[in-house]
């Protein structure tokens, strides 16, 4: 005897270019999006982390993803995220990918006078993982993640 098996509605479908995204699932999204004061604020569901977005035949797609392809075209670099600040909204303007939080890391070193050339102590380059402070050091990224986890787990032995 076979059983019927439902695909797995938690997989986000991936999207790499305009065309991948589906003419459904495009109405879907401007159906749910509410203008205020420049943004587009989104009005339809979320999961469980409060990322906005749509489910369309047994696949997820991420809204700020759709958004950033509408708006901008091109596949982004990384996690797409929002940097205006407003809760909810999915503005193309208002969202940046990995790539874009970079170059704005070192632009904001470079007003500081912070060099971001070099490495950390771990090795870990700076223009990838470095955090420019007002005092005038990097701080690593990836070392501080590394030490919250050691951290945690020492916590969690103790427990």
């Amino acid at each position: 005897m076979t059983t019927a098996t439902r695909p797995n509605t938690r997989r986000y479908r991936p999207l790499r270019t305009r065309a991948d995204i589906p003419t459904d699932v495009e109405w879907l999204f401007r159906d749910h999006l509410h203008r205020r004061d420049g943004h587009r604020i989104w009005t339809g569901a979320t999961d469980t982390s409060g990322t906005p977005v749509i489910g369309h035949d047994y696949a997820k797609f991420s809204v700020l993803r759709i958004s950033w392809l509408l708006h901008r075209g091109t596949e982004p670099a990384g996690t797409v995220l929002s940097a205006c600040g407003v809760r909810g909204c999915v503005n193309g303007a208002c969202l940046t990918d990995a790539g874009d939080r970079r170059r704005e890391r070192i632009m904001h070193a470079a007003l500081l006078g912070i060099d971001m050339t070099g490495t950390c102590s771990a090795g870990h380059p700076h223009a990838d993982y470095g955090r420019p402070r007002t005092n005038g050091r990097v701080e690593c990224t990836a070392c501080d993640n590394a030490r919250r986890r050691e951290t945690r787990a020492a916590r969690k032995a103790v427990a």
